[in-house]
């Protein structure tokens, strides 16, 4: 290249030009600039009043021009002929350029279609990369982009005002602790909203009796917890009778119900099937928690120490719920296979001998009460079996035994619940009715860890054919060496290995 090249060169590559006069004279300069100016430029594209072109490289004497690929159709195009989009980086065609481009919302600028969001007046824009990183936020429920005036921030969680009312609609901030809890979960106490554990922490005693929160209706949610990940809690209902009825304004009532309030994990409630007293309701605890922190043994002996009749009540039983999500976290057809497996293991027809000694529902008291006329009907009255042929398949039976278990909820194994509105609706919680009740501490335990060792078998990789074919006897081989209550229980019934 001579001297005078270079010099052209050199002098043209940093030209800068008014818009409009003197772009026609640019032209004259031929292959040296590819299309004619005005044709990317046009004056009234809004672009600056200056324009500043960067001349192509130079190789052999002749100008080297540079192609760029379109990120949108893909075709290469000479770079000159491209429009540039500042704020995303981007050389774009013509073409694409018409379809895909549009000016920012908030600043004005181009940008290529990518970016939607909700303003703040609640309207749709587009935004570039940047005002979208400055002015805006998603939400973290339905991923909703959203003005940063319009947000809410609640829980610990960004959120649209929709999701946010949504939330705010089924949950409650608990003053006691500082947490969200769900309404379902809570009470109210001096006018503020209080989650279950506070709510009887703040309670001054005695705790007046009021039907608590079923565990049906909250799922079985964890309160008091040992051992973290896991979401196997058990929540227990003893009923039993001392032939008075519950009154807060009797003395007698006051002062059991006084002591009572220092058991933190629990209270009472009334109940149709022991109208002469009343029904303790634990609140959602891990098994071990069960057996080691709470008070189970005090709680019975203040019983008998009031003349509360548990088993000896033909009336009184003892109830077990666990929530749905140890089977499955969602309703689908896992889950209601598992449920299946955990109803088949307490239909099943060749246990049912072993069923009756274990849950003590043959004993004397009832016996007596169905002799003497005061208890009409059989001893398994509260908790029938299921009229299923043994040979039906489990999945069909599980869906016969909800069908049938609408109409009746007396059942060995009970689905449904009352809401609010006192309509029957699905349950939360899977709900063993079998055992008769009890203020033996160490039966209320074995129990828990019976249907413990139940729900695992009916969550484990067990085939249909395998749960038919096995034997109480390997059933008992299931119980861990730990479940010391359970094993012991077994043995004084004459039920371990047989």
């Amino acid at each position: 290249m001579s001297g005078r090249s270079r010099q052209i060169q050199s002098l043209i590559g940093t030209i800068r030009v008014p818009q409009f006069e003197n772009v026609p004279s640019l032209v004259g300069f031929g292959t040296m600039f590819p299309p004619a100016i005005e044709e990317l430029y046009p004056a009234n594209s809004g672009s600056p009043t200056t324009l500043e072109f960067v001349m192509p490289t130079w190789a052999n004497g002749q100008p080297k021009i540079e192609w760029l690929s379109c990120p949108f159709c893909g075709e290469s195009h000479a770079q000159a002929t491209m429009r540039y989009i500042k704020s995303d980086d981007l050389f774009v065609c013509k073409a694409c350029y018409e379809s895909h481009v549009v000016e920012c919302y908030e600043c004005a600028d181009e940008t290529v279609i990518a970016r939607c969001a909700t303003s703040k007046y609640g309207r749709v824009v587009l935004l570039c990369a940047k005002c979208k990183r400055n002015h805006y936020v998603e939400c973290e429920v339905c991923g909703k982009v959203v003005n940063k005036t319009t947000y809410e921030s609640t829980n610990g969680k960004c959120m649209c005002q929709t999701c946010n009312d949504a939330f705010n609609a089924e949950n409650h901030y608990c003053r006691g602790c500082n947490i969200w809890v769900p309404k379902t979960h809570t009470l109210m106490l001096n006018g503020s909203p209080r989650c279950i554990k506070c709510f009887i922490k703040g309670s001054k005693p005695p705790l007046p009796i009021k039907a608590c929160l079923p565990y049906s209706r909250t799922g079985g949610s964890a309160f008091f917890s040992t051992l973290g990940g896991t979401v196997e809690f058990l929540g227990v209902e003893v009923e039993g009778q001392n032939g008075r009825y519950p009154n807060d304004q009797d003395q007698h009532d006051r002062t059991f119900a006084e002591r009572l309030w220092h058991f933190k994990e629990c209270f009472r409630k009334t109940d149709g099937s022991v109208p002469r007293g009343h029904e303790i309701a634990t609140l959602p605890m891990e098994l071990e928690y069960h057996k080691k922190f709470f008070n189970w043994k005090g709680l019975c002996e203040l019983h008998m120490e009031y003349g509360f009749k548990g088993h000896d009540d033909p009336k009184a039983g003892m109830h077990i719920h666990i929530s749905k999500n140890v089977f499955g976290t969602k309703a689908t057809s896992v889950q209601k296979m598992k449920i299946a497996k955990l109803l088949y293991l307490l239909q099943k027809a060749d246990w049912r001998n072993n069923w009756k000694k274990f849950s003590r529902r043959n004993c004397q008291a009832v016996k007596d009460a169905i002799a003497d006329g005061s208890f009409c009907g059989s001893p398994w009255g509260y908790c029938e079996w299921y009229s299923i042929d043994e040979a039906t398949p489990i999945i069909d039976a599980y869906a016969y035994a909800v069908d049938d278990n609408e109409h009746n909820r007396n059942r060995v194994l009970n689905f449904w619940t009352y809401d609010d509105h006192n309509r029957h609706v699905i349950a939360k919680t899977v709900e063993w009715r079998m055992n008769k009740s009890t203020y033996d501490y160490k039966s209320i335990h074995a129990a828990l860890e019976m249907f413990s060792v139940l729900s695992k078998v009916a969550t484990s990789k067990v085939t249909e054919q395998q749960l038919r074919d096995m034997t109480w006897k390997q059933l008992c081989k299931k119980i861990p060496n730990g479940y010391s209550d359970l094993i012991n229980y077994l043995k004084t019934k004459k039920l371990w290995g047989v």
